[in-house]
């Protein structure tokens, strides 16, 4: 009778499994993107790979990317930001730019340095939230 309730214990743990180890990953490369460092935001997230497409910028934390849409020409424009960009640009090298998989600033994260640009990794067409901090 033991074997048969730790055989189902057993069971029960291996079906429901742990909770995954979130992970941030760095991307960034010196570079910037004119389009958006002509706007004097501190972040602009791109439609596409390599800084192309539509762009959206913020120079502030957004927690919920919801009902924000890419206004400016190209690939993209007019369709949603939320889980729809591929790149980012993080202007002002004092800066740290952070774009999370889930709203709230949760989940895992793609990072770079102010004064570079990096197409995203863990939130590639599935961001939802992007924070931006003051590092000295």
């Amino acid at each position: 009778m033991l074997a048969v309730v730790v055989g189902v214990l057993a069971g029960l743990l291996a079906v429901s499994g742990q909770a995954s180890a979130v992970e941030d990953q760095y991307i960034g490369k010196l570079g910037f993107e004119q389009r958006c460092a002509d706007t004097g935001h501190l972040m602009c997230l791109y439609r596409l790979g390599n800084g192309k497409g539509a762009y959206w910028g913020t120079s502030k934390d957004v927690r919920n990317l919801e009902g924000i849409f890419y206004r400016t020409v190209g690939t993209g424009q007019n369709q949603p930001v939320k889980n729809n960009s591929e790149s980012v640009m993080c202007a002002l090298p004092v800066y740290k730019c952070y774009i999370y998989f889930n709203s709230g600033y949760l989940g895992n994260w793609d990072w770079l340095y102010g004064g570079e640009v990096g197409n995203l990794l863990l939130t590639w067409s599935d961001n939802a939230s992007v924070r931006i901090r003051h590092e000295l």
